[in-house]
């Protein structure tokens, strides 16, 4: 067996850790955003949770679609009217 050819069932592998390990990185910047979200009204800017924002971005984008869906939501900026 070739030793630089990686078995499909590794190559796999290695994918859903990796997805998995990004996945727990999402958990833990969202748990962040929603500590830095007031819940009034807000106006101006948070450099730190625009630095979270911006990092969940990143890794969303990252992740691959399992069966054909990934997510798409991301935090709206702080000053963002609903």
């Amino acid at each position: 067996m070739d030793a630089e050819r990686e078995s499909p069932i590794n190559s796999a592998l290695r994918q859903f850790e990796a997805t998995e390990a990004n996945l727990v990185k999402l958990e833990r910047i969202w748990a962040k955003i929603i500590i830095l979200t007031p819940s009034g009204l807000a106006f101006g800017s948070d450099a730190t949770y625009e630095e979270h924002v911006r990092s969940y971005e990143d890794l969303l984008h990252a992740l691959p679609a399992m069966d054909g869906w990934k997510p798409k939501s991301i935090p709206e900026d702080l000053d963002t009217t609903r």
